[in-house]
C-alpha cells in the first residue's frame, strides 16, 4: 500500500494523482507549505482529561485540533502522540484523520529500509513502522 519516493520525483507524481497523506522525512521539503505546530494545542486538550481516560480520547482530541488548521498545511511537531502510556497507532491515526481533512506530515523522526522510525532503539517511545503496512506516500 505505502510507498517511499524521491522528492525529485515528486512533481511528476502530483500530476498523476499521488494518495494522501504525504509524509516528508526531510524538512527543507515542506518548507513551501504552511505548517503547524500540534504539540501546545494537544497537550492542552489532553491536560483536562484524566490521565487513565486519555487513550480513549486522545483520538478525538487530535481531530479536535485538526479541524483548526488550514486546509493542506503540514502538521509538525506532534510528539505527544508517541506517548507510550497512550497505546496508539500514531500512523494509522494520522491516515484515518486524513480522510477527512487533507493535511501533510512532517515525520519527527527518520526513515530507515523502508521504515518510518521514532526515537531511539532501547526508549520507551520507540516505534518503527512498515511505510508499506500502511497507505501513505512518504517523500525521502
Amino acid at each position: 500500500m505505502g510507498r517511499l519516493i524521491q522528492y525529485r520525483l515528486l512533481q511528476s507524481e502530483i500530476q498523476v494523482g499521488l494518495m494522501r497523506p504525504v509524509i516528508y522525512c526531510n524538512e527543507r521539503y515542506c518548507e513551501n507549505l504552511q505548517q503547524v505546530a500540534l504539540n501546545e494545542k494537544l497537550a492542552a486538550l489532553l491536560l483536562k482529561i484524566k490521565p487513565e481516560r486519555r487513550t480513549m480520547r486522545i483520538k478525538r482530541c487530535f481531530q479536535e485540533v485538526l479541524t483548526n488548521i488550514p486546509e493542506n498545511s503540514c502538521i509538525r511537531d506532534f510528539d505527544v502522540l508517541f506517548n507510550p502510556a497512550y497505546k496508539i497507532d500514531v500512523l494509522q491515526l494520522l491516515t484515518v484523520a486524513n480522510r477527512s481533512k487533507a493535511f501533510f506530515v512532517l515525520w519527527p523522526g527518520t526513515v530507515t529500509n523502508g521504515k518510518l522510525v521514532y526515537a531511539e532503539d532501547g526508549y520507551a517511545d520507540y516505534k518503527e513502522y512498515d511505510v508499506e503496512q500502511y497507505d501513505i506516500t512518504c517523500v525521502v
